[in-house]
């Protein structure tokens, strides 16, 4: 048997002292400070990372509708190397087909990209991150407009800035600017308002005609800054959030009290914080679902969210919640119904015997008798965790995880294991369970 010095042979990099500490992030790409050669070399491209690759080149040679990817870390690799990877490969056309060559074959006719990137590190951009993105275009008085005052651009004003070229955009760690921003006062509104409201009009131009070669790659949490701009006009302050957070994290605690949920109490407060008003789990679940063939990620969330918050508010329901959560689905209303049939229209059956319809399904029919909304709450829950219908997609939820998506104030926790999830998964003609454990 032969020693590691004999087997291996560790790259010129791991002995090099000033590149051990080396944290890449989007403004070395824009400066053209990392060589692709050596970035590819020592980076592995992993699943995750095939399915950006592939999706986002689609879209820059003009053969994808999909213009907008929202990353999560559970894709593997890390966001930001996903994000390097990228740009990258955009502006060398010359590494496409070695690094890409085995899972897509790159269009050889498509050349250089042009890329621009903003990090929410820069929090001092004086522009905006609009004025950023035009600067790095070469465009700056593209929107010379929108600076003095700092005004968002509207969805014209993009389309016209990218005017038919193929341009990769690329956002990483946006809250923190967004959070700095809150700071910064715009007229009657913030800096913060403006950017998430410049955001979604990016986000909404992307999809009109003449940005067919326009890929827009961001990171998840900036949905709830989208989502709480396009639906609500006032929010409450800082305090008032941490009340809400704090009444869940306490429900959270009493039901590992119970031995019910595995959840951190103190963790969900913070994801609290984060999505408010809208409960952290959307995201979790958002993120199942929104590769769907068809399904229309960012829009197409907006437009049920927006669905969900109207029913809340025209029935009174709002009254009587502090989060808008994924449950908050009413499927007995037609127009919410034929939203979730457009993500995943083979449920309709499981919908209808086990879900929602008008107090007879399994689930309405076991609320009655409990004199609660535990049982359709979990019911829909289940629904929205197994409405993905991509190969390898994560179904359902353990017991455990829906304890801990249903917690909240004034909800008895001591019923749900025993008299509502058990008895339910017994009833019902479509729930199934798989090997881990999990309900779908």
């Amino acid at each position: 048997m032969q020693p590691l010095s004999k087997l291996c042979t560790p790259r010129p990099s791991v002995f090099d002292a000033q590149r051990r500490d080396t944290v890449l992030d989007l403004t070395d790409l824009i400066n053209g400070a990392i060589k692709p050669a050596d970035f590819f070399a020592e980076n592995y491209i992993t699943d995750g990372m095939q399915v950006l690759l592939e999706q986002g080149f689609r879209r820059l040679e003009g053969k994808s509708d999909q213009g907008i990817f929202l990353l999560k870390q559970a894709m593997g690799g890390g966001k930001t190397h996903n994000l390097l990877a990228l740009g990258l490969l955009a502006k060398h056309p010359e590494f496409r087909q070695q690094v890409m060559g085995r899972f897509f074959k790159p269009d050889p006719s498509l050349g250089p990209v042009k890329v621009v990137a903003f990090t929410g590190r820069e929090s001092d951009a004086p522009l905006g991150i609009w004025g950023a993105i035009a600067e790095q275009l070469g465009k700056r008085d593209h929107f010379k407009d929108h600076y003095a005052p700092l005004r968002a651009p509207g969805q014209g004003a993009w389309r016209n800035l990218f005017a038919g070229e193929s341009v990769l955009i690329l956002l990483d760690e946006l809250p923190p600017y967004l959070e700095a921003a809150r700071a910064t006062d715009v007229g009657d509104s913030t800096l913060a308002n403006v950017t998430a409201t410049a955001l979604s009009n990016l986000l909404f131009a992307i999809n009109r005609e003449g940005c067919e070669r326009v890929c827009l790659v961001l990171t998840d949490l900036i949905l709830y800054h989208i989502l709480r701009t396009r639906l609500f006009e006032t929010l409450p302050g800082d305090q008032a959030i941490g009340e809400v957070a704090q009444a869940y994290a306490k429900a959270v605690r009493d039901a590992r009290q119970m031995d019910i949920t595995s959840e951190s109490p103190e963790q969900f407060a913070g994801r609290i914080r984060d999505a408010y008003p809208f409960h952290p789990t959307i995201r979790d679940l958002y993120a199942r679902f929104r590769a769907n063939p068809g399904f229309q990620q960012t829009r197409g969330l907006i437009r049920l969210m927006r669905i969900v918050t109207a029913r809340l508010w025209q029935s009174g329901a709002a009254g009587r919640k502090y989060l808008i959560a994924a449950h908050d689905v009413d499927l007995n209303d037609r127009e919410t119904a034929a939203e979730i049939t457009q993500i995943n229209n083979t449920l309709t059956n499981a919908v209808a015997h086990d879900i929602a319809s008008n107090g007879t399904a399994v689930a309405e029919v076991m609320d009655e008798n409990l004199g609660t909304s535990d049982t359709s709450d979990a019911a829909k829950l289940l629904l929205m965790a197994s409405l993905a219908n991509v190969p390898n997609a994560v179904l359902g939820l353990s017991i455990p995880e829906l304890v801990a998506y249903l917690c909240a104030p004034g909800r008895d926790l001591s019923r749900l294991k025993g008299d509502v999830l058990e008895k339910f998964a017994t009833a019902a003609w479509y729930l199934h369970s798989n090997r881990d454990g999990k309900l779908y």
